[in-house]
């Protein structure tokens, strides 16, 4: 009879700690931010990117938390052309999102032109996986037509989520 009153006293003392290590009230030192504007992210690799076509200013606005996009709530990537040729057009831009941390398939992202400025809008989110800080890579494939032809070009940013 005594061991089985120390066996379920052990069995409810594993309980409490299992579920006093889970704790949902836990408050993270640094603030959930969400704006609106678009700006680049500190976990972000570059913010712009020099290609043959021109500069090309990468910013996100949504949720972010120590500088990384919070998963699974929508966000925007907004794509600014600064072209080498002031009368170029805004290249058309194919993009897609791939988890690097943990391989999720591709995720395609449309592209939008922007009515203000020279700039392409997408909206987009990302997916919660076991990992709590994922590292994700932004492909982007510009395309540019101008008198000498078609100009195509290949680029990629990285950035970090954090899981909500």
């Amino acid at each position: 009879m005594f061991n089985t009153v120390i066996f379920k006293l052990a069995i409810i003392l594993l309980a409490i700690n299992a579920l006093s290590a889970c704790d949902p009230t836990e408050k993270s030192a640094e603030p959930v931010v969400t704006s609106t504007a678009f700006s680049c992210l500190t976990s972000q690799s570059s913010c712009v990117i020099d290609t043959e076509l021109g500069l090309i200013r990468v910013e996100f606005s949504g949720e972010t938390l120590q500088g990384k996009l919070k998963t699974e709530l929508p966000f925007q990537i907004s794509i600014q052309f600064d072209s080498v040729n002031p009368v170029d057009t805004l290249p058309s831009v194919q993009g897609h999102l791939e988890g690097i941390t943990m391989f999720m398939g591709k995720l395609p992202v449309f592209f939008k032109e922007n009515k203000v400025g020279n700039s392409l809008v997408a909206e987009t989110l990302l997916a919660s996986c076991h990992e709590e800080v994922m590292k994700w890579r932004l492909w982007l494939q510009l395309e540019s037509n101008d008198a000498d032809g078609v100009k195509q070009q290949t680029v990629f940013i990285d950035f970090e989520s954090i899981q909500t």
